[in-house]
């Protein structure tokens, strides 16, 4: 899923404002959360929507570098936060997750980053290593709302499905 994203990842020296944010949340259609417009210095350089449900907040600069079609990567650090609709098929054949201690009063996975399950879908918060993945998931606040607010909770269908697909409890 990280995939889809990593092509636009070339943004130039001006920063992502709030009012950015704001639009990728009315095109998405659903709430969105974000750290602000820094992150433990790091910048929003990009708000970006790539369907219904579907959105990438960027922190940090990109600077890529190719070796071919796949090759493609940053060489200056970024944090991401990305939004994706929760695929009930997608998890049933999901393999490597695992869960983590409930963060934001939703369940948590460590699933090719830091993973919450809530009603309105899957929000993945990609650091430079798990803690930071973590102070980033812990800073997510709505563009709209009070900050550090609970999530909305998964649906009980959604937190079976994630059960059965990752190993480890997910009550809360």
């Amino acid at each position: 899923m990280l995939l889809m994203f990593i092509a636009g990842c070339t943004y130039g020296e001006e920063h992502a404002s709030r009012e950015d944010a704001a639009r990728a949340q009315e095109d998405a259609g659903i709430p969105l959360y974000w750290v602000g417009e820094s992150f433990e210095g790091f910048p929003l350089t990009a708000a970006e929507v790539s369907g219904p449900r579907r959105a990438l907040f960027v922190y940090g600069e990109c600077d890529g570098e190719s070796e071919g079609i796949d090759g493609f990567h940053c060489t200056k650090p970024q944090l991401q936060i990305q939004f994706l609709p929760f695929d009930a098929v997608g998890w049933k054949i999901a393999s490597g997750c695992r869960t983590v201690a409930s963060l934001r009063g939703v369940p948590t996975l460590h699933h090719g980053g830091l993973v919450l399950v809530t009603r309105n879908g899957i929000v993945k918060a990609f650091g430079h290593n798990a803690a930071q993945s973590r102070r980033l998931a812990l800073a997510l606040r709505s563009l709209d709302g009070p900050s550090r607010q609970v999530l909305p909770p998964p649906s009980d269908e959604q937190r079976r499905i994630v059960a059965e697909a990752c190993p480890g409890s997910i009550a809360h």
